[in-house]
């Protein structure tokens, strides 16, 4: 008779727990039951064929672990519970839970909580904790530890700390927890793991520190939590290891934090007190941005050494100008051949035709960004483009080297006001700023001619902008654009 022919064989299979329950009683759940298997035993040579079917022992628990219905887990449970052994063994020696369809969580959770056995290893020596670890199987993983997994006696995977790194990188933290509570022994690099994850990253460090793992890593190790948490941005653990002890000098985590660009990280570094001038590779060296290099200068960094010489060097291969004009400022020491002269030179190039192709309002990168902005978003970025440059800081020190962007837009902001007020419209030579004037006239007219010629006038007399261009004299035509765009606006007066 075919084994699929039998009527509990269909009810367990098919998932008709109905059927199940009044088939199958505590006197019969446990009767060996046939099915159909595979084998390669009596398969003639170079036949082509690998395999042929045979009829198998198994037992209902099995059938229904490799079934694939909604019903299984169900069927599973009601199985249990009228006396079926979750343990019992097939034709191979396995139990249900290895034999189960391992694309149904649901079929292995209900095993597991009916008590299946879980020191079984597979046929790399990872049992099942390990092997839903390393799947990323994490909720079976728990459920696993909470009814009894032993990962302290698996052969392989574990003594060589690869489920701790998996945990650590990125599993939910009750995994750990429980890994922990069981007597399990991270060895330290796995701090630097959790320092790095991007899942409960702190409550995981936390419990580490717990669990008493160092918190600065052996001698002649150089995976360093307190940076790892910096490089990923992880700034509540960076901060945690620093209020609980984490050495500030080994690593070199300042230039770690002038790196990453983390201005914060440098307060809180310094605050701790980390040296601002370590031997070997310096912060300022590191440095990327402006506002890095401002607040390690002001805060003592050494500007006479080779770090500053360093970053200049790499400032000007990366067109930072902004940085090289500001350490310039400073009195730092310059590279060997480097000319003050030969920089004004590649600093105008930059700031006038690098972002630019002419002297004009709408002839520049930072005009075009800003009209697409204009054009995506609301009217009222006019005003607030305005304002922006109007009331920006009165000491022109305040502001950054090398911003000149808001300056520009602000010039197109004040043509698009002059225009809408009928002050030289034909001064619109572009296409996007004439179509979006013809949507939004009133709205432009309403910023008013007073907001407009401020921010033109601040441009004009005091800006960074006015600066570069000065350097090619007052009949550079630049000057004569703005005069016309302040002459237009004062000439609304009166309307």
């Amino acid at each position: 008779m075919d084994p699929t022919e039998h009527p509990i064989y269909k009810a367990v299979t098919s998932g008709d727990l109905g059927a199940v329950k009044r088939l199958v009683n505590r006197d019969n759940v446990n009767a060996p039951m046939q099915a159909w298997g595979v084998t390669q035993e009596g398969v003639p040579p170079h036949s082509g064929i690998g395999y042929r079917f045979v009829v198998v022992d198994t037992t209902l628990l099995h059938l229904a672990a490799i079934g694939d219905s909604r019903e299984a887990p169900a069927i599973i449970d009601y199985l249990v519970q009228i006396g079926g052994d979750i343990n019992a063994t097939d034709d191979r020696g396995l139990t249900p839970l290895p034999r189960a369809n391992q694309g149904d969580r649901e079929i292995q959770a209900a095993l597991i909580r009916n008590g299946a056995r879980l020191n079984f290893e597979d046929e790399g020596g990872a049992n099942f904790l390990e092997s839903y670890i390393l799947h990323k199987d994490y909720d079976l993983a728990i459920l696993a530890l909470k009814h009894g997994a032993t990962p302290n006696d698996a052969r392989g995977l574990l003594r060589y700390g690869v489920v701790f790194d998996n945990v650590a990188d990125d599993a939910p933290a009750p995994i750990l927890d429980l890994l922990l509570t069981i007597g399990m022994k991270p060895d330290p690099g796995v701090l630097f793991r959790a320092a790095g994850s991007e899942k409960d990253a702190l409550e995981k460090v936390k419990a580490l520190l717990a669990a008493k793992v160092p918190i600065d890593p052996p001698k002649g190790i150089a995976n360093y939590p307190l940076i790892r948490a910096m490089e990923r941005a992880n700034f509540e653990v960076f901060n945690y290891l620093l209020e609980q002890g984490a050495d500030i000098d080994r690593g070199n985590p300042i230039t770690a934090a002038a790196m990453v660009d983390c201005l914060g990280c440098l307060e809180a570094l310094l605050k701790k007190g980390a040296n601002l001038n370590p031997g070997g590779y310096a912060p300022l060296a590191a440095a990327k941005s402006l506002k890095v290099v401002r607040y390690l200068v002001e805060n003592g960094a050494d500007i006479s050494g080779k770090s500053v010489r360093q970053l200049i060097g790499e400032s000007l291969a990366n067109r930072r100008y902004d940085i090289v004009d500001y350490l310039i400022s400073r009195n730092a020491a310059l590279p060997p051949g480097f000319r003050r002269d030969s920089f004004r030179e590649i600093r105008l190039t930059s700031a006038l035709s690098g972002s630019g192709w002419g002297h004009g309002s709408f002839e520049n990168e930072s005009a075009l960004e800003w009209l697409r902005e204009l054009m995506d978003g609301d009217a009222s970025l006019v005003g607030k483009t305005l304002d922006a440059v109007a009331d920006a800081p009165r000491n022109i020190d305040d502001i950054e080297y090398g911003d000149y962007s808001k300056y520009r837009k602000a010039l197109v902001a004040a043509e698009l006001v002059a225009a809408a007020l009928d002050l030289g419209e034909d001064r619109l030579n572009n296409e996007d700023a004439i179509a979006w004037l013809r949507k939004n006239r009133a709205a432009a007219r309403s910023v008013g001619v007073a907001r407009a010629r401020r921010a033109v006038e601040r441009v004009y007399k005091q800006s960074r902008l006015r600066e570069l261009w000065d350097e090619l004299g007052e009949d550079a035509e630049w000057h004569v654009d703005v005069r016309e765009l302040l002459r237009r606006l004062d000439g609304s007066f009166g309307r």
